[in-house]
């Protein structure tokens, strides 16, 4: 439910809670409020690989490797979820749940 576009691509809402890129321009970046972009140039472009649930899922933390690997540490309610993005965030999967 992103209000509209802003810079590359980015959400023009204004949740921005964290944001992780590495020394290869890969990165990714959460929200307060469950919107999740990645980037694979340094932040120019970016996509939203609609993983999350806009005002469920509350990203926490995440971790962008050169390979294009991205980790994501999200809470909704009392429970938490890592997941991981590989292929620069083409493909996600649930890597352990707690609560």
């Amino acid at each position: 439910m992103l209000q509209g576009r802003g810079y590359g691509g980015l959400g023009s809402g204004g949740y921005a809670q964290g944001i992780a890129i590495n020394q290869n321009g890969r990165g990714v970046l959460w929200e307060s409020r469950g919107a999740l972009g990645v980037t694979g140039d340094g932040g120019r472009h970016w996509h939203y690989p609609g993983v999350t649930r806009y005002d469920v899922d509350f990203g926490m933390s995440a971790a962008a490797s050169s390979d294009g690997t991205y980790h994501v540490l999200l809470k909704t309610r009392w429970r938490y979820r890592l997941i991981e993005g590989t292929e620069g965030g083409a493909r996600w999967r649930v890597v352990h749940r707690w609560g």
